[in-house]
């Protein structure tokens, strides 16, 4: 799934580079003291706003965009400052193209579903709006900010043609939406993604080679997976594995593994590495490809039977974009998000992240791991499949303590 880099790494020295490069259990706090408590938005001129509210469609669109673009980014740059609620394993230069292009100030508000999701709740209930955008997972934003009625409608802050142009999107632009709806909560990648990750230096292929071996007992006590109470990497992979297997089997394996959960994705991507606990379920695509960045040799960390029922998920990645209602900062929300979604953006994205864009423009993060048109995945991050999703939490929060 990873790109391996040249060299033969020892364990040891992985291990110590891990050390080196700050690798802990604990992400990064945001970096700018305005996240916490972003600035007022300095009032935007009456034309500004107008251009703001504009919403042309159609043909008129193209013709309109340019002068409605120009006047909301002048008011963008007046607000000075956007915040962005993302997670935990969001790389901190995913923005730097956006903050060099426009001069717009990015408050990265980079946490766990676990503690972002209850942190906004907090907020709203108490009438406090400090964020702008939404990047997350797409069942963050459907299972935490739809039902609280945190969004607006996303298609009259897309005003560049570029952004919802057929042709730009693999699968067309209209593939992307994630609600029912399809207004509020838009995917911008896609991905066949791997549920299980081994470590072959401490498991050998002639010891596992198949999903079906995981319910063995000679695994119990040997494998970490992302804490699928909450919404996280690993959630949508135990729902589509409830597809896949039925509860009873995932009920099973939880009960009599005993897997180690973790809520911290760089934790599980270092202990897989490192060997502490060589099977991961659910391991962060872009904790891997942050060390495999970093020069480590990734070639012993391998995929389990991606072609096995179960093996693999068709994951939306954590690039699902939507938009607070009641943004501080209106104008500047609405340039990020054309920025984000546009060959920029995007491929700032799937290089940093690992996950590929869904734009037809943006080459692949990861050959390997595109989507087969042939090929049928479970896919358990839309709204339709919600109810699967939640199941995959009930049964965690029920058996896992």
């Amino acid at each position: 799934m990873f790109k391996n880099r040249p060299g033969n790494a020892s364990l040891a020295a992985v291990v110590s580079l891990l050390a080196a490069c700050g690798g802990s259990a604990t992400p990064a706090s945001p970096s700018s003291p305005a996240a916490a408590s972003p600035a007022a938005p300095a009032k935007p001129s009456a034309a500004a706003s107008q251009a703001a509210q504009a919403k042309p469609s159609g043909a008129a669109q193209a013709s309109a965009a340019p002068g409605n673009w120009d006047e909301i980014v002048a008011a963008a740059k007046k607000e000075g400052q956007v915040t962005v609620a993302t997670t935990a394993s969001a790389p901190k230069g995913i923005f730097d193209g956006f903050k060099s292009k426009y001069g717009i100030e990015v408050n990265v508000i980079g946490q766990t579903a676990g503690t972002l999701i209850p942190k906004i709740k907090t907020e709203r209930s108490a009438g406090q709006y400090l964020e702008d955008v939404s990047i997350n997972s797409t069942n963050t934003t459907i299972s935490a900010f739809k039902p609280i009625d945190g969004l607006d409608p996303l298609p009259p802050a897309l005003i560049l043609p570029d952004v919802t142009d057929d042709k730009s999107w693999i699968g067309g632009f209209a593939e992307g939406w994630a609600d029912t709806g399809k207004n509020l909560d838009y995917s911008t990648q896609r991905l066949a993604e791997p549920i299980i990750h081994v470590n072959r230096n401490v498991i050998p292929e002639s010891q596992l080679s198949h999903i079906g071996q995981l319910w063995d007992p000679a695994f119990k006590g040997k494998i970490v997976m992302g804490d699928t109470r909450v919404p996280t990497t690993a959630t949508p992979m135990l729902a589509a594995w409830i597809q896949v297997f039925g509860e009873d089997k995932v009920r099973t394996f939880l009960q009599t593994q005993q897997p180690v959960i973790s809520n911290q994705p760089r934790q599980i991507a270092e202990w897989l590495v490192r060997g502490q606990y060589p099977i991961a379920f659910g391991v962060g695509v872009t904790d891997m490809t942050l060390f495999a960045s970093q020069g480590l040799d990734m070639s012993y960390v391998k995929p389990l039977a991606p072609d096995d029922p179960g093996g693999v998920v068709a994951d939306d990645g954590t690039g699902s974009v939507a938009l607070f209602n009641r943004a501080p900062h209106p104008n500047a929300a609405k340039v990020l998000i054309n920025w984000f979604m546009g060959p920029e953006g995007q491929t700032a994205a799937s290089k940093l992240t690992g996950y590929n864009s869904r734009r037809s423009d943006v080459k692949p993060a990861d050959p390997s791991t595109v989507i087969d048109p042939n090929k049928k995945y479970p896919r358990v991050q839309t709204e339709d499949s919600f109810p699967v999703f939640q199941k995959a939490m009930q049964i965690s929060k029920e058996l896992l303590k």
